[in-house]
């Protein structure tokens, strides 16, 4: 999977950033925390994991406008401990700032649900040859711990990439 990057000013400063849908923070590393001048932080004491669950190292955070092209908004920015690292744009500054996952990943392409499955089963045939696209009916279970509340959220359309078409 190719990464999007693209540029925003923080605080009138450009900074280059990651777009990365699965994240719930907006980070810079150390250097750049020093381009902006080191901005006064305010303590953080919730505890990030990376998406293989190790603990992100983070210093603390500071709130500082983001502009990209001609929208400007607040946001919380998360500092972390190393010098040298990638700058991560969260998924929820995406909209305020004017961006759709299509316009930031421009060889992701939207089916209409109605073609997507047959598409989806035509492209990768050779990954998934025993699929029918009239599965219906299908059942699963789920057992959940004891003391766990289920929670139902709205469903959300993913992108992702299986491998080069």
């Amino acid at each position: 999977m190719v990464a999007v990057n693209l540029t925003a000013l923080v605080n009138g400063t450009p900074l280059i950033f990651e777009v990365d849908i699965g994240t719930s923070a907006t980070i810079v590393d150390g250097d750049s925390n020093h381009q902006l001048g080191s901005p006064p932080l305010r303590l953080f004491t919730n505890s990030l994991k990376s998406y293989n669950n190790d603990i992100i190292q983070l210093q603390e955070l500071f709130s500082a406008p983001i502009q990209y092209l001609t929208r400007d908004i607040m946001a919380q920015i998360l500092v972390l401990t190393a010098s040298k690292a990638t700058n991560v744009l969260e998924t929820e500054l995406l909209h305020p700032l004017g961006l759709k996952l299509h316009d930031s990943a421009p060889g992701i392409k939207t089916l209409p649900s109605d073609t997507q499955l047959q598409e989806l089963l035509e492209s990768f045939s050779d990954i998934v040859p025993d699929i029918s696209p009239g599965v219906s009916g299908f059942k699963a279970h789920t057992e959940l711990l004891p003391l766990v509340v289920p929670r139902l959220i709205q469903a959300h359309t993913v992108t992702f990439a299986i491998h080069d078409n």
